[in-house]
Protein backbone atom coordinates (compact mmCIF):
# COMPACT_ATOMS: atom_id res chain seq x y z
CA UNK A 1 0.00 0.00 0.00
CA UNK A 2 2.56 2.37 0.72
CA UNK A 3 4.55 1.70 -2.64
CA UNK A 4 1.29 2.43 -4.47
CA UNK A 5 0.74 5.70 -2.39
CA UNK A 6 4.10 7.05 -3.45
CA UNK A 7 3.85 5.77 -7.10
CA UNK A 8 0.00 7.25 -7.57
CA UNK A 9 0.03 10.42 -4.43
CA UNK A 10 -0.44 13.20 -6.99
CA UNK A 11 -3.39 11.04 -9.22
CA UNK A 12 -5.19 10.55 -5.87
CA UNK A 13 -4.86 13.77 -4.50
CA UNK A 14 -5.85 15.25 -8.26
CA UNK A 15 -9.09 12.93 -8.15
CA UNK A 16 -9.98 13.91 -4.72
CA UNK A 17 -9.81 18.20 -5.63
CA UNK A 18 -11.81 16.98 -8.81
CA UNK A 19 -14.34 15.30 -6.61
CA UNK A 20 -14.24 17.84 -4.02
CA UNK A 21 -14.93 20.98 -7.09
CA UNK A 22 -17.20 18.61 -8.65
CA UNK A 23 -19.53 18.30 -5.28
CA UNK A 24 -19.18 22.16 -4.68
CA UNK A 25 -20.72 22.88 -8.53
CA UNK A 26 -23.57 20.39 -7.83
CA UNK A 27 -24.20 22.32 -4.67
CA UNK A 28 -24.33 25.78 -6.32
CA UNK A 29 -26.13 24.13 -9.47
CA UNK A 30 -28.94 22.69 -7.02
CA UNK A 31 -29.21 25.85 -5.31
CA UNK A 32 -30.15 27.70 -8.45
CA UNK A 33 -32.14 25.38 -9.68
CA UNK A 34 -34.06 23.83 -6.65
CA UNK A 35 -38.12 24.36 -6.41
CA UNK A 36 -38.04 27.40 -4.76
CA UNK A 37 -41.70 28.35 -4.48
CA UNK A 38 -45.44 27.01 -2.99
CA UNK A 39 -47.72 29.57 -4.09
CA UNK A 40 -45.81 31.00 -7.07
CA UNK A 41 -43.53 33.71 -7.96
CA UNK A 42 -40.69 32.52 -5.86
CA UNK A 43 -42.80 32.80 -2.62
CA UNK A 44 -42.93 29.33 -0.47
CA UNK A 45 -44.27 28.75 2.66
CA UNK A 46 -41.75 26.23 3.63
CA UNK A 47 -38.76 28.36 3.43
CA UNK A 48 -40.94 30.48 5.46
CA UNK A 49 -41.38 28.02 7.59
CA UNK A 50 -37.35 26.99 8.25
CA UNK A 51 -36.46 30.79 8.80
CA UNK A 52 -39.40 30.76 11.77
CA UNK A 53 -37.83 30.56 15.78
CA UNK A 54 -38.75 27.55 17.31
CA UNK A 55 -42.24 27.16 18.99
CA UNK A 56 -43.32 30.56 18.24
CA UNK A 57 -46.69 29.34 16.04
CA UNK A 58 -50.08 29.27 18.06
CA UNK A 59 -51.72 28.63 15.29
CA UNK A 60 -51.64 26.70 12.17
CA UNK A 61 -53.56 26.99 9.19
CA UNK A 62 -53.44 23.90 6.62
CA UNK A 63 -54.15 23.65 3.14
CA UNK A 64 -54.59 24.37 -0.86
CA UNK A 65 -54.87 27.86 -2.16
CA UNK A 66 -58.14 28.43 -0.64
CA UNK A 67 -55.89 28.89 2.41
CA UNK A 68 -53.58 31.15 1.34
CA UNK A 69 -56.00 33.13 -0.52
CA UNK A 70 -58.40 33.13 2.39
CA UNK A 71 -56.67 33.45 5.50
CA UNK A 72 -53.89 36.31 5.88
CA UNK A 73 -52.00 35.48 9.40
CA UNK A 74 -51.26 39.67 8.77
CA UNK A 75 -54.47 40.66 10.13
CA UNK A 76 -54.78 38.40 13.13
CA UNK A 77 -50.95 39.64 13.77
CA UNK A 78 -52.42 43.52 13.10
CA UNK A 79 -55.93 43.16 15.31
CA UNK A 80 -54.70 40.94 18.10
CA UNK A 81 -51.16 40.00 18.15
CA UNK A 82 -51.89 36.30 17.28
CA UNK A 83 -49.17 34.17 16.00
CA UNK A 84 -50.52 32.50 13.46
CA UNK A 85 -49.40 30.79 9.96
CA UNK A 86 -50.55 29.43 6.97
CA UNK A 87 -48.77 26.24 6.10
CA UNK A 88 -50.48 25.79 3.09
CA UNK A 89 -49.17 24.54 -0.61
CA UNK A 90 -50.76 25.42 -3.70
CA UNK A 91 -52.88 22.27 -4.46
CA UNK A 92 -52.23 20.43 -1.17
CA UNK A 93 -53.75 16.95 -1.28
CA UNK A 94 -54.43 14.82 1.60
CA UNK A 95 -51.02 13.23 1.55
CA UNK A 96 -49.49 16.77 1.27
CA UNK A 97 -51.37 18.23 4.21
CA UNK A 98 -49.82 15.16 6.51
CA UNK A 99 -47.03 15.37 5.75
CA UNK A 100 -46.61 19.48 5.71
CA UNK A 101 -48.43 19.18 9.17
CA UNK A 102 -45.23 16.49 10.19
CA UNK A 103 -42.86 18.70 9.29
CA UNK A 104 -44.57 21.81 10.64
CA UNK A 105 -45.06 19.93 13.91
CA UNK A 106 -41.01 19.23 13.74
CA UNK A 107 -40.11 22.70 15.17
CA UNK A 108 -43.18 23.92 16.03
CA UNK A 109 -45.93 23.03 18.84
CA UNK A 110 -49.18 25.27 17.82
CA UNK A 111 -52.35 25.03 20.43
CA UNK A 112 -54.82 24.61 17.42
CA UNK A 113 -54.48 23.71 13.81
CA UNK A 114 -57.05 24.24 11.49
CA UNK A 115 -57.02 22.27 8.22
CA UNK A 116 -59.16 23.42 5.13
CA UNK A 117 -61.27 20.69 3.90
CA UNK A 118 -60.70 21.23 0.14
CA UNK A 119 -58.07 17.62 0.25
CA UNK A 120 -61.65 16.01 0.48
CA UNK A 121 -63.05 17.33 -3.02
CA UNK A 122 -59.84 15.69 -4.95
CA UNK A 123 -57.69 12.75 -5.25
CA UNK A 124 -54.53 13.64 -7.55
CA UNK A 125 -53.49 17.11 -8.82
CA UNK A 126 -53.85 18.11 -11.84
CA UNK A 127 -51.55 20.53 -12.32
CA UNK A 128 -47.77 19.07 -12.53
CA UNK A 129 -46.79 22.52 -11.28
CA UNK A 130 -48.51 21.74 -8.34
CA UNK A 131 -47.29 17.93 -8.01
CA UNK A 132 -43.64 19.56 -7.95
CA UNK A 133 -44.71 22.18 -5.03
CA UNK A 134 -45.88 19.75 -2.67
CA UNK A 135 -42.82 16.63 -3.65
CA UNK A 136 -39.75 18.95 -3.89
CA UNK A 137 -40.28 21.90 -1.25
CA UNK A 138 -39.52 20.29 1.66
CA UNK A 139 -36.01 19.56 3.00
CA UNK A 140 -34.95 15.78 2.20
CA UNK A 141 -35.49 13.95 5.17
CA UNK A 142 -37.25 10.79 6.15
CA UNK A 143 -41.04 12.56 5.96
CA UNK A 144 -40.06 14.00 2.64
CA UNK A 145 -39.33 10.30 1.19
CA UNK A 146 -42.14 9.20 2.87
CA UNK A 147 -44.76 11.57 0.88
CA UNK A 148 -43.41 10.99 -2.23
CA UNK A 149 -43.74 7.53 -2.09
CA UNK A 150 -47.13 8.01 -0.75
CA UNK A 151 -48.17 9.90 -4.07
CA UNK A 152 -45.81 9.21 -6.57
CA UNK A 153 -46.44 6.73 -8.59
CA UNK A 154 -44.06 3.91 -7.98
CA UNK A 155 -42.02 4.35 -11.59
CA UNK A 156 -41.58 7.83 -11.08
CA UNK A 157 -40.62 7.94 -7.69
CA UNK A 158 -36.69 8.05 -7.94
CA UNK A 159 -37.22 11.03 -10.00
CA UNK A 160 -38.74 12.70 -7.09
CA UNK A 161 -35.89 11.23 -4.55
CA UNK A 162 -33.11 12.57 -6.70
CA UNK A 163 -34.82 16.04 -7.86
CA UNK A 164 -32.35 16.58 -10.13
CA UNK A 165 -34.56 14.68 -13.24
CA UNK A 166 -37.10 17.15 -12.50
CA UNK A 167 -35.40 20.20 -11.49
CA UNK A 168 -33.13 20.42 -14.61
CA UNK A 169 -35.45 21.57 -17.08
CA UNK A 170 -36.18 24.99 -14.52
CA UNK A 171 -32.23 26.26 -16.45
CA UNK A 172 -34.46 28.10 -18.79
CA UNK A 173 -36.54 29.95 -16.35
CA UNK A 174 -34.17 30.97 -14.06
CA UNK A 175 -34.38 34.49 -12.58
CA UNK A 176 -32.81 36.46 -9.87
CA UNK A 177 -34.63 35.15 -7.28
CA UNK A 178 -32.66 31.58 -8.30
CA UNK A 179 -29.43 33.59 -6.81
CA UNK A 180 -30.29 35.50 -4.22
CA UNK A 181 -32.98 35.15 -1.12
CA UNK A 182 -36.45 35.92 -1.65
CA UNK A 183 -37.31 37.66 1.44
CA UNK A 184 -40.68 37.63 1.83
CA UNK A 185 -39.77 33.51 1.90
CA UNK A 186 -38.15 34.58 5.07
CA UNK A 187 -40.53 36.64 7.19
CA UNK A 188 -43.63 36.19 5.01
CA UNK A 189 -46.69 33.78 7.20
CA UNK A 190 -47.93 31.74 4.26
CA UNK A 191 -50.59 33.98 2.86
CA UNK A 192 -50.57 35.56 -0.64
CA UNK A 193 -52.07 38.81 -1.30
CA UNK A 194 -54.43 39.77 -4.17
CA UNK A 195 -56.65 42.80 -4.93
CA UNK A 196 -58.05 41.14 -8.35
CA UNK A 197 -61.49 41.19 -8.27
CA UNK A 198 -63.30 39.01 -10.64
CA UNK A 199 -67.35 38.68 -10.13
CA UNK A 200 -69.08 35.18 -10.15
CA UNK A 201 -72.35 33.67 -9.86
CA UNK A 202 -73.01 31.68 -6.51
CA UNK A 203 -74.36 28.21 -7.33
CA UNK A 204 -76.19 28.05 -3.89
CA UNK A 205 -75.08 24.62 -3.29
CA UNK A 206 -73.96 25.75 0.03
CA UNK A 207 -78.10 25.66 0.81
CA UNK A 208 -77.72 21.42 0.30
CA UNK A 209 -78.53 19.79 3.36
CA UNK A 210 -78.27 16.35 2.09
CA UNK A 211 -74.56 14.14 2.49
CA UNK A 212 -72.40 11.87 0.05
CA UNK A 213 -71.06 9.09 0.98
CA UNK A 214 -68.03 9.63 2.73
CA UNK A 215 -65.19 7.26 0.97
CA UNK A 216 -63.14 5.56 2.48
CA UNK A 217 -59.58 7.23 1.74
CA UNK A 218 -61.00 10.47 3.20
CA UNK A 219 -62.76 8.66 6.32
CA UNK A 220 -58.81 7.47 6.68
CA UNK A 221 -57.22 10.97 6.05
CA UNK A 222 -59.09 12.57 8.37
CA UNK A 223 -58.72 9.44 11.28
CA UNK A 224 -55.20 10.16 10.39
CA UNK A 225 -55.01 13.95 11.56
CA UNK A 226 -57.43 12.83 14.23
CA UNK A 227 -54.71 10.27 15.84
CA UNK A 228 -52.13 13.13 15.37
CA UNK A 229 -53.78 15.93 17.32
CA UNK A 230 -54.16 13.62 20.43
CA UNK A 231 -50.16 12.20 19.94
CA UNK A 232 -48.82 15.93 19.68
CA UNK A 233 -51.10 17.44 22.07
CA UNK A 234 -52.77 19.51 19.46
CA UNK A 235 -56.25 21.19 19.30
CA UNK A 236 -57.37 20.24 15.82
CA UNK A 237 -60.09 21.75 13.71
CA UNK A 238 -61.61 21.00 10.33
CA UNK A 239 -62.81 24.74 8.07
CA UNK A 240 -64.43 25.32 4.99
CA UNK A 241 -62.65 28.77 3.31
CA UNK A 242 -65.91 30.33 0.87
CA UNK A 243 -65.41 29.15 -2.63
CA UNK A 244 -68.37 28.77 -5.48
CA UNK A 245 -69.15 24.61 -4.47
CA UNK A 246 -71.57 22.25 -6.52
CA UNK A 247 -73.93 20.32 -5.06
CA UNK A 248 -71.53 17.07 -4.67
CA UNK A 249 -68.84 18.39 -3.61
CA UNK A 250 -71.42 20.71 -0.77
CA UNK A 251 -72.80 16.66 -0.21
CA UNK A 252 -68.79 15.32 0.57
CA UNK A 253 -68.31 18.76 2.88
CA UNK A 254 -71.91 17.84 4.80
CA UNK A 255 -70.51 13.87 5.20
CA UNK A 256 -67.30 15.10 6.59
CA UNK A 257 -69.14 17.05 8.72
CA UNK A 258 -71.25 14.32 10.43
CA UNK A 259 -68.17 11.85 10.71
CA UNK A 260 -66.20 14.68 12.58
CA UNK A 261 -69.52 15.41 14.53
CA UNK A 262 -68.94 11.25 16.02
CA UNK A 263 -65.64 12.39 17.02
CA UNK A 264 -66.62 15.71 18.76
CA UNK A 265 -63.83 17.20 15.90
CA UNK A 266 -65.54 20.82 14.84
CA UNK A 267 -65.86 21.82 11.40
CA UNK A 268 -66.55 24.88 10.18
CA UNK A 269 -67.94 25.33 7.33
CA UNK A 270 -67.57 29.51 5.98
CA UNK A 271 -69.55 29.00 3.22
CA UNK A 272 -72.48 28.58 5.19
CA UNK A 273 -71.24 31.81 7.08
CA UNK A 274 -71.18 34.33 4.50
CA UNK A 275 -74.16 36.56 4.91
CA UNK A 276 -72.72 36.75 8.36
CA UNK A 277 -69.29 38.14 6.88
CA UNK A 278 -71.15 40.26 4.43
CA UNK A 279 -68.89 38.47 1.60
CA UNK A 280 -69.66 39.90 -1.66
CA UNK A 281 -69.25 37.52 -4.94
CA UNK A 282 -68.71 40.67 -7.03
CA UNK A 283 -65.52 42.33 -4.79
CA UNK A 284 -64.59 40.01 -2.70
CA UNK A 285 -63.22 37.29 -4.58
CA UNK A 286 -60.17 36.91 -7.39
CA UNK A 287 -62.21 34.02 -8.74
CA UNK A 288 -64.85 31.45 -8.00
CA UNK A 289 -62.82 29.27 -6.07
CA UNK A 290 -60.26 32.25 -4.09
CA UNK A 291 -61.05 35.00 -2.21
CA UNK A 292 -58.95 38.13 -2.67
CA UNK A 293 -57.64 41.00 0.07
CA UNK A 294 -61.12 42.13 0.72
CA UNK A 295 -62.48 39.01 0.90
CA UNK A 296 -59.77 37.60 3.37
CA UNK A 297 -59.95 40.59 6.04
CA UNK A 298 -63.98 39.36 5.72
CA UNK A 299 -62.78 35.76 6.63
CA UNK A 300 -59.99 36.56 9.11
CA UNK A 301 -61.97 38.51 11.21
CA UNK A 302 -64.35 36.01 11.59
CA UNK A 303 -61.75 33.24 12.26
CA UNK A 304 -60.37 35.72 14.41
CA UNK A 305 -63.21 36.10 16.59
CA UNK A 306 -64.26 32.67 16.69
CA UNK A 307 -60.74 30.99 17.88
CA UNK A 308 -60.47 34.32 20.37
CA UNK A 309 -63.83 32.70 21.63
CA UNK A 310 -62.55 28.66 22.21
CA UNK A 311 -58.78 29.49 23.05
CA UNK A 312 -56.69 31.33 24.93
CA UNK A 313 -54.26 33.02 22.58
CA UNK A 314 -51.29 35.01 23.49
CA UNK A 315 -50.98 38.51 22.37
CA UNK A 316 -46.99 38.55 21.28
CA UNK A 317 -47.05 41.71 19.55
CA UNK A 318 -43.66 43.38 21.06
CA UNK A 319 -41.92 40.29 21.23
CA UNK A 320 -38.40 40.03 19.30
CA UNK A 321 -38.84 36.23 18.99
CA UNK A 322 -42.00 37.23 16.93
CA UNK A 323 -40.00 39.93 14.40
CA UNK A 324 -41.30 37.51 11.63
CA UNK A 325 -44.94 38.59 11.86
CA UNK A 326 -43.95 42.36 12.00
CA UNK A 327 -41.80 41.93 9.24
CA UNK A 328 -45.01 40.20 7.44
CA UNK A 329 -47.83 42.69 8.55
CA UNK A 330 -44.79 45.44 7.19
CA UNK A 331 -44.81 43.49 3.54
CA UNK A 332 -48.69 43.42 3.62
CA UNK A 333 -49.19 47.18 4.32
CA UNK A 334 -46.61 48.02 1.60
CA UNK A 335 -48.19 45.83 -1.02
CA UNK A 336 -51.57 47.59 0.24
CA UNK A 337 -50.02 51.10 -0.81
CA UNK A 338 -48.49 49.81 -4.09
CA UNK A 339 -52.44 48.62 -4.46
CA UNK A 340 -53.58 51.40 -3.95
CA UNK A 341 -51.65 53.82 -6.02
CA UNK A 342 -52.46 51.76 -8.93
CA UNK A 343 -56.16 52.32 -8.04
CA UNK A 344 -55.34 55.98 -7.82
CA UNK A 345 -57.55 58.37 -10.13
CA UNK A 346 -54.70 61.12 -10.21
CA UNK A 347 -50.91 62.08 -9.82
CA UNK A 348 -51.85 64.25 -6.30
CA UNK A 349 -53.78 60.81 -5.40
CA UNK A 350 -50.74 58.63 -5.96
CA UNK A 351 -48.46 60.87 -4.05
CA UNK A 352 -50.77 60.99 -0.76
CA UNK A 353 -50.40 57.33 -1.11
CA UNK A 354 -46.68 57.79 -0.55
CA UNK A 355 -46.49 60.13 1.93
CA UNK A 356 -45.15 59.73 5.52
CA UNK A 357 -44.71 55.86 4.58
CA UNK A 358 -41.10 54.78 5.72
CA UNK A 359 -38.83 52.45 3.48
CA UNK A 360 -39.18 54.75 0.09
CA UNK A 361 -36.67 56.36 -2.04
CA UNK A 362 -38.55 59.20 -3.75
CA UNK A 363 -36.47 60.66 -6.58
CA UNK A 364 -37.68 63.95 -7.85
CA UNK A 365 -36.24 65.29 -11.38
CA UNK A 366 -37.33 69.33 -12.68
CA UNK A 367 -35.50 69.62 -15.93
CA UNK A 368 -37.66 72.41 -17.41
CA UNK A 369 -40.59 75.14 -16.78
CA UNK A 370 -43.24 74.42 -15.32
CA UNK A 371 -46.69 76.29 -13.51
CA UNK A 372 -46.89 73.03 -11.45
CA UNK A 373 -45.11 74.60 -8.25
CA UNK A 374 -47.70 73.83 -6.04
CA UNK A 375 -48.21 70.19 -7.15
CA UNK A 376 -44.72 69.37 -4.93
CA UNK A 377 -45.20 71.22 -1.79
CA UNK A 378 -46.47 67.71 0.00
CA UNK A 379 -42.98 66.77 -1.07
CA UNK A 380 -41.31 69.73 0.87
CA UNK A 381 -40.13 71.76 -2.58
CA UNK A 382 -41.25 75.36 -2.83
CA UNK A 383 -42.07 77.19 -5.26
CA UNK A 384 -38.22 79.04 -5.67
CA UNK A 385 -36.90 75.59 -5.63
CA UNK A 386 -39.09 74.06 -8.97
CA UNK A 387 -38.13 77.12 -10.42
CA UNK A 388 -34.75 76.69 -9.72
CA UNK A 389 -35.15 73.15 -11.01
CA UNK A 390 -32.64 70.58 -10.35
CA UNK A 391 -33.04 66.46 -8.81
CA UNK A 392 -33.55 65.70 -4.77
CA UNK A 393 -34.39 62.46 -2.52
CA UNK A 394 -36.87 62.46 0.05
CA UNK A 395 -36.27 59.39 1.90
CA UNK A 396 -37.89 59.14 5.62
CA UNK A 397 -39.38 62.58 5.15
CA UNK A 398 -36.09 63.96 4.97
CA UNK A 399 -35.57 66.14 1.81
CA UNK A 400 -32.19 66.28 0.24
CA UNK A 401 -31.32 68.16 -3.34
CA UNK A 402 -28.53 66.24 -5.04
CA UNK A 403 -27.46 68.24 -7.78
CA UNK A 404 -28.61 71.26 -9.74
CA UNK A 405 -29.16 70.93 -13.56
CA UNK A 406 -25.58 71.18 -14.49
CA UNK A 407 -23.78 68.48 -17.46
CA UNK A 408 -20.62 69.24 -15.46
CA UNK A 409 -21.87 68.22 -12.01
CA UNK A 410 -20.95 64.19 -11.49
CA UNK A 411 -23.57 61.64 -11.16
CA UNK A 412 -25.40 60.07 -8.02
CA UNK A 413 -25.29 56.84 -7.42
CA UNK A 414 -26.57 54.29 -5.21
CA UNK A 415 -26.78 50.38 -4.27
CA UNK A 416 -30.57 50.00 -3.10
CA UNK A 417 -30.00 46.24 -2.76
CA UNK A 418 -27.73 43.38 -4.10
CA UNK A 419 -29.54 43.72 -7.57
CA UNK A 420 -30.82 47.10 -7.98
CA UNK A 421 -29.11 50.34 -8.36
CA UNK A 422 -30.11 54.08 -8.63
CA UNK A 423 -28.37 56.65 -10.95
CA UNK A 424 -29.05 60.41 -11.09
CA UNK A 425 -27.36 62.06 -13.82
CA UNK A 426 -27.78 65.59 -15.94
CA UNK A 427 -27.08 65.11 -19.38
CA UNK A 428 -29.28 67.67 -20.97
CA UNK A 429 -33.03 68.72 -20.21
CA UNK A 430 -35.38 65.63 -20.91
CA UNK A 431 -32.46 62.75 -21.42
CA UNK A 432 -33.99 59.50 -20.07
CA UNK A 433 -31.19 58.03 -18.16
CA UNK A 434 -31.15 61.73 -16.05
CA UNK A 435 -32.76 59.25 -13.68
CA UNK A 436 -32.24 55.42 -14.00
CA UNK A 437 -32.77 52.13 -11.96
CA UNK A 438 -30.81 49.60 -13.60
CA UNK A 439 -31.73 49.76 -17.18
CA UNK A 440 -35.16 51.42 -16.98
CA UNK A 441 -34.64 54.98 -17.73
CA UNK A 442 -37.78 57.47 -16.25
CA UNK A 443 -37.13 61.12 -17.54
CA UNK A 444 -39.09 62.26 -20.36
CA UNK A 445 -38.45 65.05 -23.13
CA UNK A 446 -42.10 65.94 -23.11
CA UNK A 447 -42.89 66.58 -19.35
CA UNK A 448 -40.49 69.18 -16.81
CA UNK A 449 -41.15 67.27 -13.92
CA UNK A 450 -40.43 63.23 -13.33
CA UNK A 451 -41.31 61.64 -10.04
CA UNK A 452 -40.01 58.11 -9.19
CA UNK A 453 -40.06 56.33 -5.79
CA UNK A 454 -38.63 53.17 -5.44
CA UNK A 455 -40.16 50.90 -2.70
CA UNK A 456 -36.67 49.41 -0.54
CA UNK A 457 -38.76 46.59 1.15
CA UNK A 458 -40.92 45.40 -1.91
CA UNK A 459 -37.50 46.14 -3.60
CA UNK A 460 -39.26 47.93 -7.10
CA UNK A 461 -40.47 51.04 -8.48
CA UNK A 462 -44.21 51.52 -7.11
CA UNK A 463 -44.49 55.01 -8.75
CA UNK A 464 -43.57 56.87 -11.65
CA UNK A 465 -45.23 60.09 -12.21
CA UNK A 466 -44.55 62.63 -15.37
CA UNK A 467 -45.79 66.24 -15.02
Amino acid sequence: MKGFWKEHWKNCIRICAFLLLLGLVLHRAYQVLCWKDTTGDYLSSLSQLYHTPENTMDVVFMGSSHCYCGVYPAFLWRDRGIAAFDMSVSGQDRASTYHMLLETLKTQAPKVVLVDCYGLLFDRNLLEGNVYRNMLSMKTSKNSIELVKEYVEPEDQMDYLLRWPVIHTRFWEIGKYDFIQYEPSIYGRGAFFSWHESEFEDAGAVEVKASGDLTEENAAWLDRLIALSKEKGFALEFFVIPFRITEEEQMQINAAKEYLAERNVPMLDLNQCREEMKLDPKKDFMDDKHCNAMGAEKVTAYLRDYLLGRYKLSDHRGDEAYSCWDQDLEWYLHCEMKQKISEAESPEEQLECILNQKDLITVISVEGTTEQTEFLNPLGLNKEDVIAGGKWILRDGTLVKIMENDEGAEPYTEDLNATDALRIQYLGEGVGSNVQINYVKFVSPYYPITIVCYDALLKETILAIHL
